[in-house]
């Protein structure tokens, strides 16, 4: 029992643990620390942050396994907490900000009342959908922004190595924000032409080498590409608008160009837990949004006339679904 209990304690104090987590890559602890290792008394004074307040939240990463104490109560990273550094190539730092930040946050913590009322938690928080809000919001856009990339640089890799694009010279990445998918794409296939495609208010900073396109995938896709790329957008929505995204790309398809979808695939019997957890998160922060199974995104497909040519999954929840406009269609 004593296990038990102290494996739920873990689950009940997970939200204080993000807000450490979080805060400490805000303020870039990790990073001047990776540098070089300092006192709490001289990170203090770098930071203009009282010491004792500092020095409790240093005490409780290293706790978390993020900080070690070194000789002379110097405090340095350890192997993980250098994964919240900028300089790291897994770095995750980008997400640790993201979801220790008010946008998700404040929502997580109507989900009791947006259970009740029936309502998606940030809208029920925010009185808009998430999409309007960061259009208007620009720090919040860029929070956000930064841990969308972060997210496709960790996965983008298997699934660069899993599927061939090789017969491919020009891709349109759908609702691709900067282009940081395409940009590792390119990294692997520099023949490929990459293009992304989303709104103006996204469109900011987009990598070099990457050409933009600014629209709408509710009113036009623009034609003329050798395959397409819908990364992480379905699951933002509800089967309804789903099907009116899908729509549309459909019209701008030749016969047999790929619509190739990048989307977590969860288990009907909710095997695979990342998937579950992501599923809730579409849930606080869309109204309608949601993770699916591979058996949902068939049935969503066959409705916008498209059927499945293959399925390439990789060791994590991430799959790729070779989507072509059905012959009966």
């Amino acid at each position: 029992m004593k296990k038990e209990k102290a494996e739920l304690l873990k689950k009940i104090h997970g939200g204080q643990t993000c807000m450490l987590v979080a805060t400490a890559a805000r303020l870039g602890i990790f990073d001047i620390l990776a540098k070089e290792g300092m006192t709490a008394e001289t990170l203090s004074v770098q930071l203009d942050i009282e010491r004792d307040p500092l020095e409790r939240i240093l005490k409780a990463l290293v706790a978390l396994y993020l900080l070690e104490v070194k000789e002379k109560n110097t405090f340095i990273p350890t192997s993980q907490g250098r994964l919240l550094t900028d300089g790291h190539e897994e770095t995750l730092k980008a997400i640790a900000i993201y979801k220790g930040s008010p946008i998700v946050w404040e929502p997580l913590g109507k989900l009791f009342e947006a259970l009740k009322k029936k309502k998606a938690p940030f809208t029920l928080h925010f009185e808009t959908e998430l999409f309007d809000y960061l259009s208007q919001h620009p720090e919040d856009m860029e929070i956000f922004q930064n841990a969308m990339d972060c997210y496709t640089w960790q996965s983008s890799s298997a699934l660069l190595h899993a599927y061939d694009f090789t017969p491919f010279s020009c891709v349109l990445d759908i609702g691709g924000g900067r282009g940081t998918f395409l940009k590792k794409m390119r990294s692997l296939f520099p023949h490929i032409h990459g293009t992304t495609f989303d709104m103006p208010t996204t469109l900011s900073h987009v990598h070099d080498g990457i050409q933009c396109i600014s629209g709408s995938f509710f009113d036009e896709i623009p034609g003329g590409f050798d395959a397409y790329l819908l990364r992480n957008i379905l699951h933002d929505w509800s089967d309804e608008k789903c099907i009116k995204i899908l729509s549309t790309i459909r019209n701008a398809l030749a016969d047999d160009t790929p619509l190739l979808i990048i989307e977590t695939l969860v288990d009907e019997d909710g095997a695979k837990r990342l998937g579950r957890f992501a599923d809730i998160t579409m849930f606080t922060m869309t109204p309608g949004g949601r993770e699916r199974s591979l058996k949902e995104f068939t049935t969503l497909l066959h409705e916008a006339g498209f059927s499945i040519a293959s399925v390439v999954k990789t060791s994590g929840s991430k799959a790729l679904i070779d989507a072509r406009i059905s012959r009966s269609s």
